[in-house]
């Protein structure tokens, strides 16, 4: 991996290995990964909520080469819509 600086707003792709500490179904499973990385809340009986998500091997970093673009506009309720897409980033 060279050592040049990626821009700001690029988006990267993590690859992580993680070995289970109990069993749980894809759904529990994502559920939680989603909670270890600060999106949204975990399910008090999911049996993994009582465990730290560790890597089994050290991550993999790819660079995508994209970026993501935002575009927010009025809704026809009064609130804001948000549409995200990734373009290729030419920077």
């Amino acid at each position: 991996m060279d050592n040049l600086p990626l821009p700001a707003g690029r988006v990267i792709k993590i690859e992580l290995l993680a070995e289970l500490p109990t069993a749980a179904t894809k759904e529990q499973i994502l559920e939680w990964v989603k909670f270890e990385l600060g999106f949204g809340t975990l399910a008090y009986d999911n049996p993994l909520a009582n465990h730290d998500l560790t890597a089994a091997r050290e991550p993999v970093l790819s660079d995508t080469l994209m970026r993501i673009k935002e575009e927010r506009r009025q809704a026809v309720n009064g609130g804001t819509e948000i549409r995200r897409w990734l373009e290729p980033d030419r920077r």
